[in-house]
């Protein structure tokens, strides 16, 4: 019960579209990266349905993620986000595009860090995923998977948050020991990546600094 009451808090805050600049950077990068019709969300948290509204133009999206609560929250219970994603909705149709976006969503259970045979995409994702995870060899194995996940020319989108000053703690494995500052640019190439932009921001919201987070860290890369 406490993993089912974590995941909906954490999907009711971690994006509300109401004054966190984080939020509004996310879904930025997202419509101007994540290009094509089939899409993939590595990692996706219990908020794949959110996050879709700002694919510009996918017909279909692959969302992963090893969490169980995760998946049923998506399934089952995301009624509770509706506020949000009115919200949502509104800023992009203000701000980035009168178009909106209804790709097919198909929700799958897995691990990044393993090989899923999920087939090839033209745009992926992680926003926050690989910072959870703990070693450098499990950040380029999954690095490497996203790789081979793209079609020639795909491209991955890499978002993680930052905490230099103080360990975030949150329960269900939320947060790693990696640094994932350190490992962009590294794991990157050696998967075979070309890395097109990658920046640092610290304008992050007063809920996320209050965690513990100092900074985000983004990257585009062209497989």
């Amino acid at each position: 019960m406490m993993a089912k009451t974590f995941v909906r808090d954490y999907a009711l805050t971690c994006y509300t579209f109401d004054s966190e600049p984080e939020d509004y950077l996310i879904a930025r990068l997202i419509h101007k990266h994540m290009r094509g019709s089939r899409v993939l969300d590595l990692g996706c948290g219990p908020v794949a349905p959110l996050l879709a509204l700002f694919y510009p133009d996918a017909r279909e999206a692959v969302a992963v993620d090893s969490l169980k609560e995760n998946i049923d929250f998506m399934k089952n219970d995301f009624r509770f986000m509706d506020g949000i994603m009115k919200r949502a909705l509104s800023y992009k149709h203000r701000y980035i595009s009168k178009k909106d976006s209804s790709p097919r969503l198909s929700l799958i259970r897995g691990d990044v860090t393993k090989k899923l045979a999920i087939g090839r995409f033209d745009s992926a994702m992680q926003i926050g995923c690989f910072g959870a995870l703990d070693t450098q060899e499990q950040f380029q194995r999954a690095v490497n998977n996203a790789y081979s996940y793209l079609k020639p020319g795909g491209i991955l989108l890499m978002v993680n948050w930052l905490d230099e000053i103080s360990k975030v703690k949150r329960p269900l494995q939320f947060n790693g020991k990696v640094n994932s500052l350190e490992l962009y640019v590294p794991c990157l190439r050696q998967a075979g990546f070309r890395i097109r932009k990658m920046h640092t921001t610290s304008k992050l919201g007063g809920e996320t600094k209050r965690m513990g987070y100092t900074r985000i860290v983004w990257a585009v890369a062209k497989k």
